[in-house]
């Protein structure tokens, strides 16, 4: 099949619902230089690939719709966050569409200034022994890592980290970190089951296997769990200002230093969390926001939410300073302001995280109202 039949191919499996991710990623590639290979485009016009692009993105902006209307909480891997998925390669691609807020004036397209562009970031971390030796996961060989008491630590095939518990005798109690780095994340499943997905710039540290009537760790940054029922041993949750206690669920939990609260939100079971002298519950499709030591509960977009283990960039009314700390911690560049009042410049729109900066800081200057400036790893950020 030559490239032409194999775009058509892909476009098919598009409309159908049914296309890959790397499938999927091929056909994003093709969109974002059709116009400077119209052999490809089989007798469209780039205005006729435009308007087919935007009939599948209302298409599935409108079931985007129906769907966020109708659940309150939404499986792991749920069809809505696949069409999200979807719907943000296709939208970084086409200057034509795009999902931010901006006011009434014209659009102007700016050219990102930039001496270097940056790569997104990637599986990156740092897993660090109960005797403090340090194993760079990106450069590990799959199989077999160390022995920790009685766990096994292995490294799959797909570059996720395992403990297996063993039938070797040793101290349950010897614990483990793994560190990520700005611009990397990492996944790992725990001696008991419970699964773990780990952002940029955050860290969790845990016992190699799970001993005594509780099962503790302790986390920075931003991490999400899906934590293995055990109703006899509760698993705690313990970051800077607040500890969680769940049996078996599944919530994200986002404590990053340089943010202004810290948030809870869970997608299923129930969660306790206490903060100082306070403790408060909540169910599925809420959101705790802790702030100087005082609890506020509130619903949430699983959806938005969630974007960050899915891979994509999704913020709704959210400022331009927020929405640049994830930038910075994803492609770990550092950002200055020219002018402060523009931090507060408010947002809306879905990114892939899988392109280069130089494309996410483009679709932000399509509003019209931010220019970006990129040098090594520095941005500075001004108003046109």
């Amino acid at each position: 099949m030559d490239q032409q039949q194999r775009i058509l191919s892909l476009l098919k499996k598009y409309e159908d619902g049914n296309i890959s991710s790397a499938d999927l990623a091929v056909l994003y590639d093709w969109y974002d230089s059709f116009e400077n290979e119209p052999k490809l485009t089989d007798g469209f016009s780039v205005d006729q690939l435009h308007a087919r692009r935007e009939n599948l993105l209302n298409k599935i902006n409108h079931e985007l719709d129906d769907e966020l209307s109708s659940v309150a909480v939404v499986p792991l891997f749920p069809k809505i966050l696949w069409r999200l998925g979807i719907a943000a390669a296709l939208v970084l691609c086409s200057v034509s569409l795009y999902f931010f807020w901006h006011p009434s004036q014209p659009v102007v397209r700016q050219q990102t200034a930039s001496v270097k562009d940056l790569p997104p970031g990637g599986d990156k971390a740092v897993l660090t022994l109960s005797d403090g030796s340090n194993i760079v996961l990106a450069g590990a060989k799959n199989g077999r890592l160390a022995a920790q008491g009685n766990a096994i630590v292995r490294k799959t095939k797909d570059g996720q980290l395992i403990y297996e518990l063993s039938d070797a005798k040793g101290a349950a109690s010897q614990l483990n970190t793994v560190a990520t780095p700005r611009g990397g994340r990492y996944h790992l499943i725990l001696s008991d089951g419970t699964k773990v997905w780990i952002n940029a710039a955050s860290s969790i540290r845990y016992p190699a296997s799970f001993s005594g009537d509780q099962r503790l760790v302790k986390i920075t940054g931003e991490v999400y769990f899906e934590v293995a029922h055990n109703p006899a041993k509760p698993f705690i949750v313990d970051s800077e200002q607040q500890r969680i206690e769940v049996l078996g669920t599944r919530f994200n939990v986002n404590a990053y230093a340089d943010e202004p609260a810290v948030t809870t939100s869970l997608l299923q079971g129930s969660v306790g969390i206490t903060a100082t002298q306070n403790k408060i519950k909540i169910v599925p499709g809420q959101q705790s926001r802790l702030h100087a030591g005082r609890f506020a509960v509130e619903n949430f977009d699983p959806g938005e939410v969630m974007a960050w283990k899915n891979g994509l960039f999704h913020f709704s009314d959210e400022n331009l300073e927020s929405v640049m700390r994830k930038i910075s911690r994803w492609y770990d560049v550092d950002v200055t302001y020219a002018d402060d009042r523009i931090k507060k410049l408010p947002l809306s729109g879905i990114i892939t995280q899988f392109s280069n900066i130089s494309k996410v800081l483009h679709m932000l200057e399509l509003t019209g109202e931010v220019r970006f400036v990129l040098s090594d790893h520095k941005i500075t950020v001004s108003k046109p």
